[in-house]
């Protein structure tokens, strides 16, 4: 592979990983996707267990709005999480079996094959 080839195949992975790594509504949601997927829980049982309204947690999933400092302290006491990690995507503060977790499944996520547009 060429020196160029190589250069934009890791923009291209950088890119993909950036999408959770912002300080975005959207990354913020990607983030809490991540950790409802390692915990194998559905968006209610998620919600719920953090004492999170279901349809205030769709909206932070769809990165309409973001979760308020009550409502991330919620989620945070519940799953192990930092507010760190919530608004800035910062994992040192996680415990290192979540810190595995989160790069398994954002590996899985990035070699996913994307769906094809075209009918």
């Amino acid at each position: 592979m060429t020196k160029e080839g190589k250069s934009a195949l890791d923009a291209g992975v950088s890119k993909r990983r950036m999408k959770s790594e912002g300080r975005s509504n959207e990354a913020i949601a990607e983030r809490l996707e991540i950790i409802r997927a390692v915990k194998g829980l559905s968006q209610k049982e998620f919600a719920n267990a953090a004492g999170v309204n279901e349809s205030t947690y769709s909206q932070y999933k769809k990165g309409i709005q973001a979760p308020n400092l009550e409502q991330a302290n919620k989620l945070c006491d519940t799953w192990g999480l930092t507010l760190d990690w919530i608004y800035r995507g910062d994992n040192s503060g996680l415990d290192g079996d979540l810190r595995d977790a989160i790069k398994v499944i954002r590996q899985a996520r990035s070699t996913k094959p994307r769906k094809s547009s075209v009918n």
